[in-house]
């Protein structure tokens, strides 16, 4: 529906933004929760997901997360799960972000060849996804067997990549639809008159919707 060329997803957040998805990121002040998603209040409403951009996540992972809350407003935005239900919706969008941002057809050729670092390292610049993902996606499309992943997995725990990863670089996305609206109000309203809008200080309105958090 939204015509992506197949590849790697150059900038999500840019992607999103272009279909009407608004990206909206401030510090929650703690890397316990990555981000949710807001619901449009109406039919034809706009969906906007909130990320946190505690300095502790990385690039990849917010890339990652921003899918995985897309996968639940379009596979679970009208569903009120139950206890039993939230394993089940997290795993349903996990597998709908690892497709959305790395389709089998178009990765399986990089990930049948053996993972090693080196490659995984690569391919980590290459789709904007952690090494991690990578594996997992390779463990869901079949492209190594258990064996294979059991090992990698091994020596992910050894040199300590299961808590964190080399970032080779990869760069924060930056939302930029928010804070070209929040200046549109601004312009119009002035700072003060903008923030008490949606009741909160100038100083909270600036931080929140700056696009500079």
């Amino acid at each position: 529906m939204w015509g992506v060329p197949p590849g790697p997803v150059a900038n999500l957040v840019e992607l999103l933004e272009r279909h009407r998805v608004f990206v909206m990121e401030f510090d929650f002040g703690t890397d316990l929760l990555d981000a949710f998603f807001l619901p449009p209040a109406e039919k034809d409403g706009t969906l906007c997901l909130v990320s946190n951009a505690n300095p502790a996540l990385p690039p990849d992972r917010r890339r990652f997360t921003l899918a995985h809350e897309l996968g639940h407003a379009v596979l679970h935005r009208d569903d009120i799960p139950t206890d039993r239900d939230m394993k089940r919706f997290e795993k349903e969008a996990n597998e709908f972000a690892g497709e959305f941002l790395a389709p089998a057809e178009a990765i399986r050729n990089d990930l049948e060849k053996p993972l090693t670092f080196a490659l995984l390292r690569d391919l980590k610049v290459k789709w904007g996804m952690s090494m991690a993902s990578l594996v997992h996606r390779a463990e869901d499309i079949g492209a190594i067997r258990p064996s294979e992943a059991k090992r990698t997995w091994f020596f992910f725990s050894k040199y300590g990549y299961r808590k964190s990863e080399p970032g080779l670089g990869l760069v924060r996305e930056r939302p930029r639809a928010i804070a070209w609206l929040a200046g549109q109000l601004t312009e119009r309203r002035g700072l003060p008159d903008a923030a008490a809008l949606l009741h909160l200080t100038p100083a909270l309105f600036t931080q929140r919707y700056s696009g500079s958090p």
